[in-house]
This record gives structure tokens, sequence and C-alpha cells, in this order.
């Protein structure tokens, strides 16, 4: 936190300098708590060693027209403290332990000779898949195109979980990307390509294609893919996706999603009661749904996915109904009941979805509740629970809550996370909207 704290002085300094009256400036700062306890219910099994409690901070600056010739800054630091953080072997206990990241710290010229640019620093090249580099980047734009290459030190190998130095990790790599101009908000087109080389001393560590298309023509029609084709080790689609989204009829809309994932990322994705080893997973889930009235719709939603590792399979099918601004404009409920397979079990479920949106406040009831029948024949009746909340308390401060709740006969998990957050600057801060976005539209 004190690095922190060091950034917002440099912050001070830069922007009562003698030439900041013509620098433009803009930065958020956040203060994070999270804090999850296990309890088994069955006497004398103990579940400290899962418990999780964190305290975090992020701070993001961004200063522009900086000295002459006109460069920007831009700096995104984050700490965070783990209460039960790192395991001390010869205790058998666990120590708390703090990370800091310095995410960003980068200063260039948007414009040199007119259409080029150029970064030094620490950043993440977001066209080339947001991989972070230590280095160097060059570019040029010119109407909707832009191109780039860069090189310098891998700041984040795939399998790391925070940003870091790592001298022995070197990395280069180019970008082609193309954005049309669109005359309605509902209509775009965008597509972009990079391949990256990263090598671990003097071998080849990794070698990928990354790949990114958004094609909209309508509000209810649009594709979208997102792949990342790796060549070293060996070549495969380590993570995917297909989404495809279109509107049949006036009143029939169906949303395909296709995707597969590495064992990495299916760790970041697995739900709090999965116990499961990560594995390689692949999906294809499918929802249709009927607008009878703009009050009433019906839904049907399947989904078919298989784990590599062991070929468990995950199965679904539902049938549920929405109800989109039924009781008011500013509330949303939905219900789906369907069964399912869930690798090692088999069962039904209901899950009830209950939203009210207005123009600074966000909550969201989320409550599933299922029967699990397992090969061995046990048999649990879980309940997962979960409540956000989102609010604008003005226009510079807003504040986060959500809370999250899971039981069954053999433990009880639950979750908080809270986040207050501070947003300044003298650019012109986007006005709140004055009404709850269209459900489905972003």
């Amino acid at each position: 936190m004190r690095r922190i704290l060091k950034l917002t002085f440099l912050f001070l300094f830069l922007v009562t300098a003698p030439t900041a009256g013509a620098v433009r400036y803009h930065g958020r700062l956040a203060l994070g708590l999270y804090n999850s306890t296990e309890e088994f219910k069955e006497p004398g099994v103990s579940a400290a060693h899962n418990d999780v409690r964190n305290l975090s901070g992020r701070f993001y600056l961004g200063i522009a027209d900086l000295w002459s010739p006109k460069l920007d800054f831009a700096a995104d630091v984050r700490d965070k403290y783990e209460f039960f953080g790192k395991l001390a072997q010869d205790q058998r206990t666990l120590d708390d332990r703090n990370t800091f990241q310095l995410r960003e710290l980068a200063v260039g010229d948007p414009q040199v000779l007119g259409s080029s640019f150029y970064r030094l620093g620490r950043f993440a090249v977001l066209d080339a898949g947001s991989v972070f580099n230590d280095g160097i980047e060059v570019g040029w734009r010119r109407g909707g195109w832009k191109s780039g290459l860069f090189g310098g030190l891998n700041a984040k190998r795939h399998e790391q979980e925070y940003v870091q130095s790592n001298p022995e990790s070197k990395q280069a790599g180019l970008y082609l990307t193309y954005e049309s101009k669109a005359d309605a908000w509902s209509r775009v087109f965008r597509v972009g390509h990079g391949v990256v080389q990263q090598m671990y001393e003097s071998d080849v560590d990794r070698q990928y294609l990354y790949q990114n298309i958004l094609y909209q023509w309508g509000t209810y029609n649009r594709i979208l893919t997102l792949a990342y084709v790796d060549f070293v080790p060996r070549t495969n689609l380590q993570n995917g996706l297909l989404s495809l989204q279109t509107r049949l009829t006036q009143r029939l809309e169906n949303q395909l999603d296709v995707s597969g994932v590495d064992v990495i990322e299916y760790q970041r994705r697995q739900g709090v009661r999965e116990r499961l080893t990560p594995s390689p997973y692949q999906e294809v889930k499918d929802r249709v749904t009927y607008r009878a009235t703009p009050r009433l719709a019906w839904i049907v939603q399947g989904r078919s996915g298989i784990r590599k590792i062991d070929e468990l399979k995950r199965t679904e099918a539902a049938l549920g109904v929405a109800l989109p601004a039924f009781f008011s404009p500013r509330w949303e409920v939905s219900l789906l009941l369907g069964s399912r397979e869930e690798f090692t079990s088999s069962g039904a479920f209901a899950n009830l979805k209950v939203g009210y949106f207005s123009d600074t406040r966000e909550l969201v009831l989320d409550l599933d509740a299922a029967t699990e029948e397992y090969q061995d024949g046990k048999k649990l009746s879980p309940i997962v629970i979960e409540l956000s909340a989102t609010q604008q308390i003005s226009r510079q401060f807003f504040g986060i809550l959500s809370l999250q709740g899971a039981t069954d006969e053999e433990v009880t998990i639950f979750g908080a996370f809270m986040r207050l957050g501070y947003r300044f600057g003298n650019r012109e801060i986007p006005p709140l909207r004055d009404g709850a976005a269209p459900r489905g539209h972003l």
C-alpha cells in the first residue's frame, strides 16, 4: 500500500508542476476486501486451510499532453495482501503474503509524424492478445487500420497469476487490426490478428497466433470469434470462442456458443463446490428465446461439454421464462427448470434470477437449487445463492458489494467481496445514464 501512496504523491507533483496548465489527466483509486470461509458439517473435519481473506488496492493514473513534445503517461499499480497466502512447510500453517504488481508504467507519443506512435516501459499490448511487455512498441494508424510491432521481456507468462519481472523471458510480436467506421452503435466490424513468439533463456517457450473478429449487423445479430492458436510446444487451439447471436424472426432469437479452454483457464473458471483436477475442456451451448410479448419470453437452453483429461461430461437441458419489465421498467425476472449431468453427478435444478436496474444502482439476485446423485450412491441437495449490488454514490465515488453462499449436506461456503472506488481528473467524466440499459443489448 505504501507504493500506491508514493505514486499518488508523484501524481500530485506532475499535475501541479508549472507546465500542468495544459496537462489532461484522469485516474481511479479502488480499495477492496474479500473473505471466504468453508466449514464441513462432519465432526472433526477442518476446512481452515481453504479459507481465503485478502485486502487489495488499485491505483491508475493517465496523463496526456505532458511536457513538450506532447507525451502520454500511464501507471497502473495494484497491491494485494493475503492473510492466508503461503504455506509454511515446516509448521504446516498458512502465513500472510503481500503481492505488489506494477501492471503498467509507460510513456509514449501517440502522434509521431502524424500517424505513427510509440510506447516505452511496461504495458499490455491489447491487439496481440493482451500480452504484457517490458520494452517498446512502435506502430502506425491510418483510417481504420492499425499495425504495430513490439519487443522486450515477457512480464506475465501464461501460467503466472501476476505481472512481474521475468528477465529470463524474452518476446517479440506484431499485429494488424481494422475497425470500420460505424453509422450506428448497433453496427460494428472489427478484425485483429497478432503473432507472438516468447522465449525462455535461449529456447522458444511459446509461439502463438491471436485472432479476434467482431461483426455486428443489427441490435440482435452479431458474430464474435476469439482464438489463441499455439504452434510451440505443439500446434493446438489453446483457448477459443465462437459466439453467434441471431434474430430469426421478430420474436425468435438464438445464441450459439462454442468454446474451448486449457487447464489454466479451466482452473480460473471452476465453481466454488468443484473439486476436480483442472483439465482442458470443450463445450457447446445453445439458447433459444421466443418473445411472446414485450414483457414475456420463453427460453429453451441446452449445453454439452467434455473434459479431456478423464472424458467426464457435462450436459444440461432446461426450459424457462423471462419477464423483462413485467413488474416495472426497472425489474427483470427469469426462471429456469431443467436437468443436468455435472461430470460425476446427475439431477434436476432450478435457477431464479431477479434484477433491478436504475441510473445509479444495480441489484442482482441469483439462486440455484439442485439435486445431485453421485456414482457412488451419495445424494446431495446443494443451494447456491449470490447477491451483488453496485451503487454510484456520486460522479466520483462508486461501491460494489457481492455476497455468495453455497451449502449442501457436507459443507457450507460463504464469500463476501466489497470495493470502494474513486475517480478523479480534469478530463470530462461521461455523464451517468438516465435510465437502465436495454437488457441484452450491451
